[in-house]
């Protein structure tokens, strides 16, 4: 997944140098807000993958890892 995270940065950018090929800048700006709009879909599809609940069977125990708590004793 943190290939696609890239992807979601570099998508507009890439439309920004298409859009010099573009004659007219009507459709430089179609090309622009095409690409904005592919990174706007590949930013939702990163969202849910990450949202889902995942079992613990798939995954490496110290991703699951949770923070040690300090909690004070009656000392």
């Amino acid at each position: 997944m943190g290939s696609f995270a890239w992807i979601i940065l570099l998508l507009p950018l890439a439309g920004c140098g298409a859009s010099f090929v573009a004659e007219t800048p009507r459709r430089a700006a179609h090309v622009c807000m095409t690409f904005l709009g592919m990174s706007l879909i590949v930013a939702l599809f990163v969202l849910g993958y990450r949202l889902v609940p995942r079992d613990h069977q798939h995954h490496p125990r110290h991703l699951d890892a949770e923070l040690p708590v300090a909690v004070p004793g009656p000392e």
